[in-house]
């Protein structure tokens, strides 16, 4: 829900949880983690000089600009009129909700940043000013201060391509000026909203914000995992195949795309073919498999419920090769049982896969003390 003004207590406290989990998130960041954003934030030059010589000053800034930008995307909505979070919304929140609560102190500490982020806003934070000469010595453009360069890197060079009026101007510098000046106005800006961020957790700490829990508990960043579940089942059909409104695992057309699916598509050299056959030499059941090495030994997987592992059966007789384990598929436990009852003595299972380019038979039998292996999976 957006917020355009702050004029009830529960407009407040939806703007104080917006900003909590905003500010969290530039906590986050990689620039202010490492210490980065805070030696930043102040304009810095470095200065070589040998006897001689002029003297050559080097400005300080990132070497990697896409931490920059990161940096100033996940800031500018706490200066942006039009959003829940900007700065303005959020001081009048915590005015209305905690007042009366208010020590001298925090007040006092409320005022300063309102007073920094006001004079941010209208480029009176000022540090340095550029303006351009000809050879002449004659004025080639207005006085820029680092504020107004750094909103001409913004507007013209990250978010926008149209700087328009002031914002212009700052496109007669070279890049780097503009990159140098963004890099510590963002920089300051990020230790500017930390600051209000740890405020609002210490008054919290007093006063009932009425902030739900999960503002300051639920994940803001991407924490490295790489796999994460999506869906507890997928399903496949034909291209084309219209995708129904209703439940689609029932739906005509589609199958659930399991792992021996997915493989035996995938891996057309890899599959196995399984027919379990009685004393008399009758199939009981054929179903489809795959075969995959391990450390010299060879797993079979026996449709979607059973994983055998079979002692170095590629270089041994294939005839009843030593089983060392067997593993079930977790939710299809009751299928893998009735499978293994089908499979044990005196009935067998051939498996054929190809090695090498040639079909070769796996003949395997399962008695009660192979059952003792068994481990879910």
């Amino acid at each position: 829900m957006k917020v355009k003004e702050v004029n009830t207590i529960e407009d407040a406290r939806i703007v104080l949880g917006l900003f909590v989990v905003r500010a969290r998130r530039v906590a986050e960041h990689s620039m202010v983690k490492s210490g980065e954003a805070e030696k930043f934030a102040v304009y810095s030059y470095s200065m070589a000089m040998q006897i001689g010589e002029y003297a050559l000053p080097r400005r300080n800034f990132p070497k990697n600009e896409e931490i920059v930008e990161s940096l100033a995307s996940r800031l500018r909505p706490c200066m942006l009129r039009s959003e829940s979070i900007y700065w303005q919304k959020v001081l009048k929140a915590i005015e209305l909700i905690a007042n009366a609560s208010i020590d001298e102190a925090t007040s006092e500490k409320l005022d300063g940043l309102g007073r920094w982020f006001k004079q941010f806003e209208e480029y009176k934070q000022v540090s340095y000013s550029i303006q351009i000469f000809d050879d002449k010595g004659n004025p080639v453009s207005q006085s820029m201060n680092n504020q107004l360069i750094a909103d001409g890197w913004t507007y013209a060079d990250l978010v926008h391509v149209d700087a328009e009026g002031a914002k212009a101007s700052a496109l007669a510098l070279p890049y780097d000026d503009r990159y140098y000046a963004a890099t510590s106005n963002y920089c300051a800006l990020a230790m500017k909203v930390l600051e209000l961020l740890v405020l609002v957790q210490n008054l919290s700490k007093d006063v009932d914000l009425g902030l739900p829990e999960d503002v300051w508990t639920q994940q803001v960043t991407y924490d490295g995992r790489s796999h994460q579940v999506v869906a507890s089942r997928v399903y496949v059909g034909e291209p084309g195949t219209k995708v129904p409104d209703g439940d689609i695992a029932k739906a005509k057309g589609f199958t659930e795309l399991t792992p021996l699916k997915f493989i035996y598509g995938r891996c057309p050299k890899q599959r196995a073919k399984i027919a379990i056959i009685d004393a008399r030499g009758h199939v009981l059941r054929r179903l489809l498999g795959f075969y995959a090495s391990d450390q010299g030994n060879l797993l079979l997987a026996v449709g979607d419920s059973l994983m055998l592992t079979l002692e170095n059966a590629g270089h041994v007789s294939a005839t009843y090769p030593k089983i060392l384990n067997i593993r079930e598929t977790k939710g299809r436990e009751q299928e893998a049982k009735e499978l293994l009852d089908l499979m044990k003595t005196p009935n067998r299972t051939n498996a054929y896969i190809i090695v090498n380019n040639k079909m070769r038979g796996i003949t395997l039998r399962i008695r009660e003390r192979d059952l003792r292996l068994l481990r879910h999976r």
